[in-house]
């Protein structure tokens, strides 16, 4: 599917959209986690 598909209704554009919000909040929070053990580990 080309990225044009996706204009016809609007929907499926803002919905990929929150999908990749969501995960990008999930890869930061196991990003920040990563980080809390490396700096206890560090101290």
């Amino acid at each position: 599917m080309r990225y044009t598909d996706l204009d016809g209704d609007g929907k499926d554009i803002s919905f990929s959209q929150e999908e990749a919000d969501v995960d990008d909040l999930e890869a930061q929070a196991r990003s920040d986690a990563a980080d809390a053990r490396v700096a206890k580990r560090h101290k």
